[in-house]
């Protein structure tokens, strides 16, 4: 059964160079930390709420990570499963095209990746905490005070060419129910719907017009695109991130609220939003 959102994945340069945006800027601190060479990578895990942020950096300079890393964006989805071997069962024989037939160790306990042909456009990692590769603490340097203090996910963006046919397939593949009627961003160009998780909404977007959404889908493809996070003390935050030379624009959200877009080559290529916590 899924769960959770279990973490949100990026590529990094080097590990030292990703952890001090997501700690300086948002207050975030390292779990662990580990290297995995059956992926290539060196990893750490953020918590971020009630989920987390996993940072890659790549072990081979030339290999798929590191092309993927130049390019920028959100690497993988992992959601949380009590039974990952029987998930993986359960997709095969749905006819779902998997990377890992049987799981393996990974970073956040015992996984398995999904094609990402197979949903959506974005690698998606399944994982049941435990019987992961042997992790250590990380030696994480005394932090700066931070410009936001980052309580969680507010949710995932998901850019999809059809979002019945994208709801369609979490409901039948994972269990995950719809949320809400759509709603539209003009400021963003964007069509959403979506669906929920125990710690976070699944936002299905598709382009209305010209804006946002209709660029990022046609120079990346569907996939998942943008965090949106919970910030405390948002208003000192912004102001302080903007001081600091981080190009940051405020647009109204659903519902009017204000929402703060951090500019993607500063935050690993992933489209970082801003909301001000409801918690």
């Amino acid at each position: 059964m899924i769960s959770r959102l279990h973490h949100v994945a990026t590529v990094c340069s080097t590990i030292e160079a990703g952890v001090a945006v997501w700690r300086d800027w948002f207050g975030l601190r390292v779990g662990v930390e580990a290297t995995v060479p059956s992926q290539g990578v060196r990893a750490v895990l953020l918590p971020c709420g009630d989920g987390e942020i996993e940072l890659l950096e790549p072990l081979d300079a030339e290999g798929a990570i590191a092309r993927f890393g130049k390019r920028g964006g959100v690497h993988h989805v992992c959601f949380e499963s009590s039974d990952v071997a029987a998930e993986l069962v359960a997709l095969q024989e749905a006819g779902v095209r998997l990377i890992d037939k049987v799981p393996r160790p990974g970073l956040a306990g015992s996984i398995g990746f999904v094609h990402p042909k197979s949903v959506g456009g974005t690698l998606l990692e399944l994982a049941t905490p435990g019987g992961g590769v042997a992790s250590s603490p990380y030696a994480d340097p005394q932090a700066k005070d931070p410009f936001l203090q980052v309580i969680g996910y507010r949710h995932l963006s998901w850019i999809t060419t059809d979002i019945t046919k994208t709801i369609g397939q979490f409901a039948d593949l994972f269990g995950l129910e719809e949320v809400g009627p759509s709603y539209e961003v003009p400021e963003l160009g964007t069509v959403a719907r979506g669906v929920r998780m125990a710690n976070a909404e699944i936002e299905l977007v598709t382009p209305s017009g010209e804006g946002w959404a209709a660029d990022r889908l046609a120079a990346r493809g569907e996939g998942a695109c943008a965090l949106a996070l919970e910030v405390a003390d948002f208003a000192d935050g912004i102001e302080r991130l903007q001081a600091a030379g981080v190009q940051a624009t405020s647009c109204a959200g659903a519902g009017g609220e204000t929402v703060w877009m951090l500019d993607p080559t500063a935050v690993q290529g992933v489209q970082i939003s801003l909301r001000e916590t409801s918690r």
